[in-house]
């Protein structure tokens, strides 16, 4: 099995211990072992005498006995205890899929949630979550996306880097679907009991029956990423016994100590739920009026879960922005680039205690970029920009040599392809065709894409025409299909 690097943590062990201020944490703020201790009397004299010997590979009973408190409907016996969720992820893949088996992996999401499959040799397709409709899942999306291989649906709810929670009606029926279609439903619950709401929680997919596998952590909503302690609960005594089989040739068995102390965290899960709940909603007061202060730069879908979000650079490259503001700043964001995530999003930490002043060195950072920096007013493009913003400079002159231009769309050995939306259709056609006139043209800004089969003939097509140089686009296409992610305003083409 060939893994490719894995983006978002190379990413982090190059910044994380030596950047002040991390605006991009996945997880909620930790405590100290004696923070921890101290919920319960006689835990800390129970931590010092834990024998330092093998433990139970299944995890220790008593564990998952607490664990079990998360669910409606498990029992010690359907919790499987890991050294992570990053273990169990890794194991369930191996698993209960093989060479040439299809999945359904929700989109944008963590890179082992389809790399490891991709290893084994399995095809993914990614079921895509879309900001410009809340970063919601279509259903009918999910049953184009079905094929006679297909084994496994994998989804992460609520979601790692949105911060989208499904409804309870679409939940309902996605567990639905499933089962009709006896698949396999890897239900990613890291974040779940983070909600803002509570009213709006799911029940956990492993409550609906034996197609389902629930994902939980300490690290996520509890705070607690040091313990090292994961778990899967589900009924599919299959799952179950192929996994703890697997797992005698990982870690065999968990730490000791992280059992004891994780066993003390979900006896007082609560108050570790209610001290990170009100740590992110701190943090969600300032970073809304920090957005509302920068709209002309950043947007964002507002998170329903969750200690993170995935706000959009509106103006320059995220890439040269994040990496211009922590080698200035000494703040850390991540670029959506580690989601493979190609129209300028980042993710946002919202669980770290020191996020306000996070936030505060970050309105320094833009705010020493205004005053060093005159705006520069383009006539032919109407649009104003900052030089020193990264990557605007060169953004503004590629739009600017595309709205001169005016350059038709020309697009080699593209089969005729239609992405529809409710204010116009684009139409791209074969080669040596030209883009037809579009209807109701005057500023329109919306987000069309359009789901395709991946093969391995990838064309990468030039793209220039008049658009406004703040709207970025990016194109690749297959031998017959167009993958597209549009946020551009079209003109009609001015004849010079």
């Amino acid at each position: 099995m060939n893994l490719p690097p894995f983006k978002l943590e190379r990413y982090f062990a190059k910044y994380e211990f030596n950047t002040e201020f991390l605006l991009c944490s996945s997880d909620c703020e930790a405590m100290s072992i004696a923070d921890l201790l101290a919920f319960e009397e006689g835990a800390a004299e129970k931590l010092q005498n834990t024998w330092l010997g093998y433990t139970e590979s299944q995890g220790s009973p008593a564990l998952r006995k607490e664990i079990c408190n998360i669910y409606t409907t498990m029992q010690p016996e359907n919790i499987l205890v890991h050294t992570g969720a990053g273990e169990a992820i890794y194991l369930f893949m191996h698993a209960m899929l093989k060479d040439n088996d299809h999945i359904i992996v929700h989109s944008p999401h963590y890179q082992s949630l389809s790399e490891v499959a991709k290893g084994i040799g399995c095809q993914i397709s990614p079921w895509l979550a879309r900001e410009e409709n809340d970063w919601a899942l279509d259903l009918n999306e999910l049953r184009h996306l079905m094929r006679t291989t297909t084994k496994a649906v994998i989804i992460n709810m609520p979601n790692n880097p949105t911060g989208y929670l499904m409804s309870r009606t679409d939940f309902d029926e996605l567990n639905k679907f499933v089962q009709e279609k006896k698949l396999l439903l890897f239900s990613d619950e890291v974040y779940r009991e983070s909600e803002y709401d509570p009213a709006i929680r799911l029940p956990a997919a492993c409550d609906y029956g034996e197609h389902a596998v629930s994902l939980g952590v300490t690290s996520k909503t509890y705070g607690l990423a040091g313990l090292r302690i994961g778990w899967i609960a589900t009924k599919n005594k299959k799952v179950y016994e192929n996994m703890a089989s697997l797992k005698d040739y990982t870690t065999i068995c968990n730490s000791a100590p992280s059992e004891l102390l994780a066993e003390v965290a979900m006896r007082h899960r609560q108050k570790l739920i209610d001290r990170n709940l009100g740590i992110i909603k701190t943090n969600l007061a300032v970073v809304d009026d920090f957005f509302a202060a920068h709209s002309s730069l950043f947007t964002w879908v507002r998170p329903q879960a969750g200690s993170m979000g995935f706000p959009k650079l509106l103006k320059g490259d995220i890439e040269k922005f994040c990496d211009d503001l922590v080698r200035k700043a000494g703040v850390l964001l991540l670029p959506g680039t580690m989601y493979d995530d190609s129209r300028n999003h980042f993710r946002l930490g919202l669980g770290r205690k020191n996020f306000p002043q996070g936030i505060e060195r970050l309105n320094e950072y833009l705010g020493k970029k205004q005053v060093h920096d005159s705006p520069i007013f383009c006539k032919i493009c109407n649009y104003s920009y900052f030089p020193s913003i990264a990557g605007e400079s060169e953004h503004h002159e590629k739009f600017h040599e595309s709205a001169v231009k005016g350059i038709q769309i020309r697009i080699s050995k593209l089969d005729r392809v239609i992405a529809k939306n409710n204010d116009y259709q684009l139409i791209i056609i074969d080669s040596n065709s030209t883009l037809p006139q579009f209807n109701r043209l005057n500023k329109i800004s919306k987000f069309i894409s359009a789901s395709l089969f991946r093969d391995n003939f990838t064309y990468h097509v030039r793209l220039l025409f008049p658009v406004v140089p703040e709207h970025k686009f990016f194109l690749l296409c297959t031998k017959s299909r167009i993958i597209g992610y549009f946020d551009i305003k079209f003109f009609p083409k001015k004849h010079r």
